[in-house]
């Protein structure tokens, strides 16, 4: 699957949820007219959100995953609440961008010692639906392999104030 399938599907999967049960098989039947790996990758993310149990209910890491909020690093130079303090097993360094379902941070992980990107979910949006369509997009980058899709090292949820936010970390690439 190319990377314009994939976004293609994600695009496609994200619409389809937001269908009532009985339309969906019509609107993938059209959308997907002219790819049958795009209708095929979305039918397969349908069936595992029919049968998912949500991994991003429990951290990853028992009780070793948490955010510590209770103080910012001395020289903290974004206003950002995440920059200098610790997700998971990942020391935040400094936000990257912004999209609509959540934050990049650019981030250090202990062990082994590396860079990641650790994409968080924004607060206020944690609906179920919303949480959904993260953890999807967690399962889609996972099972795929490219050398132009960025791999995923982990998942799994951080304290953000009085809220679990489910978050990610996968490869830094540059640019």
């Amino acid at each position: 699957m190319t990377p314009e399938q994939h976004q293609r599907a994600t695009d496609l999967f994200i619409e389809v949820c937001e269908l009532p049960p009985e339309q969906r098989e019509a609107f993938l039947r059209e959308s997907c007219s002219d790819d049958p790996e795009v209708l095929a990758e979305v039918e397969s993310l349908l069936m595992e959100d029919a049968t998912s149990e949500g991994f991003l209910d429990r951290p990853a890491l028992g009780s070793a995953i948490g955010l510590d909020i209770d103080e910012l690093t001395d020289g903290a130079a974004d206003d950002d609440p995440l920059v200098g303090r610790r997700v998971g097993r990942y020391q935040v360094i400094r936000l990257l961008a912004t999209g609509g379902m959540g934050a990049v941070y650019l981030a250090q992980q202990e062990t082994p010692r590396r860079t990641v990107a650790l994409k968080v979910m924004k607060q206020g949006i944690s609906s179920p639906a919303m949480v959904r369509r993260f953890e999807h997009e967690v399962q889609m980058l996972g099972r795929l392999q490219h050398p132009g899709i960025a791999q995923i090292f982990d998942a799994g949820t951080c304290d953000v104030g009085h809220t679990r936010q489910p978050y990610f970390a996968m490869e830094y690439v540059e640019g």
